[in-house]
């Protein structure tokens, strides 16, 4: 006769779960894995910002050694991205040989206009001639920055509210050489561009305490040919000379003090965020820690100190 065994049946039967039961254990996952977003996505941001930062410091040490190698300024431009104040490419840039003119003998004539304006004329390649560029005669005197130049004819000014006197009256002058120095062009190295969202902030970005402001502007950093910080161009075509520290805040793009969508934390209170330090009188380049918001010396204190990260 067959025999069943009850208990083994009853016990085999008990081992599903029900609907409630499955339905609680799916809550707390949900509930753990909720919480444990936030810590991944600050470990998963802390890492691409450490990784731009890293390459950011790379990209600049080698526009520097450029500098030193072909004793011409070399530097790095970056351009707003999204037309937001930030960068997510960098492009090294360095300055084209000085231009005198297409002769040996080649020389241009002066004549005043009056306010520290001048207009020069003679023999001039136009098309290697940009405003911004600047031009000195004979050797010496002042430098003028160039607005225009078309057909030989070259407009500059220089300023004079010093109560300057130049030389030049409204008769142009006897023919003489110049020497024409012109902006940072592209070099034909590769760009550097940051990815998973990583920018460099120009918005929180700028020389010792000050910032470059809010406004999608291109920021170009130029070295020296000894390898000191010589200027920076912040969307003007004028360069400023650098002597103190010029910071760049590395963060995330929706971080950004300009971005569309802004966040609750900017870049430059996000203890994620780092800086990449240039040094002026030796130009070499650090990447440094955020410091807290309640630091007396503010978030730039770690990166005042010159805290490298080294390896970090």
């Amino acid at each position: 006769m067959l025999h069943i065994n009850r208990q083994n049946s009853k016990s085999h039967a008990r081992r599903g779960v029900t609907l409630i039961e499955l339905l609680v254990v799916v809550s707390i996952m949900a509930i753990l894995v909720s919480a444990a977003m936030p810590v991944v996505r600050f470990q998963k941001e802390g890492r691409k910002i450490r990784e731009a930062a890293r390459s950011v410091n790379v990209f600049l040490g080698a526009a520097r050694n450029r500098t030193m190698e072909t004793g011409r300024p070399c530097g790095v431009l970056m351009k707003p991205y999204l037309d937001q104040p930030c960068a997510a490419m960098l492009e090294q840039v360095e300055v084209p040989p000085a231009y005198g003119g297409e002769l040996m003998t080649s020389a241009v004539t002066v004549k005043g206009l009056g306010g520290g304006s001048i207009q020069a004329q003679g023999d001039i390649n136009d098309s290697l001639i940009s405003p911004g560029d600047t031009i000195q005669f004979n050797h010496q005197g002042p430098t003028y920055t160039i607005s225009s130049a078309s057909g030989g004819t070259i407009m500059a000014s220089t300023d004079v509210s010093r109560g300057q006197l130049l030389p030049w009256t409204d008769q142009p002058s006897m023919p003489m050489p110049f020497r024409i120095l012109r902006r940072p062009i592209k070099s034909v190295a590769s760009p550097l561009t940051l990815v998973g969202g990583a920018v460099v902030d120009l918005s929180g970005s700028g020389i010792d305490d000050g910032t470059f402001g809010d406004a999608a502007v291109p920021v170009i950093i130029m070295f020296s040919p000894n390898g000191s910080l010589q200027s920076a161009y912040i969307g003007s075509e004028t360069p400023i000379p650098v002597i103190r520290p010029l910071h760049l805040l590395i963060g995330m793009f929706e971080k950004t003090g300009g971005a569309d969508s802004v966040a609750e934390v900017p870049n430059i209170a996000d203890l994620s965020s780092l800086w990449v330090t240039i040094h002026p009188q030796t130009g070499m380049v650090t990447s440094n820690v955020m410091a807290p918001t309640d630091d007396p010396l503010g978030p730039r204190a770690f990166a005042k100190q010159s805290q490298s990260m080294g390896e970090r």
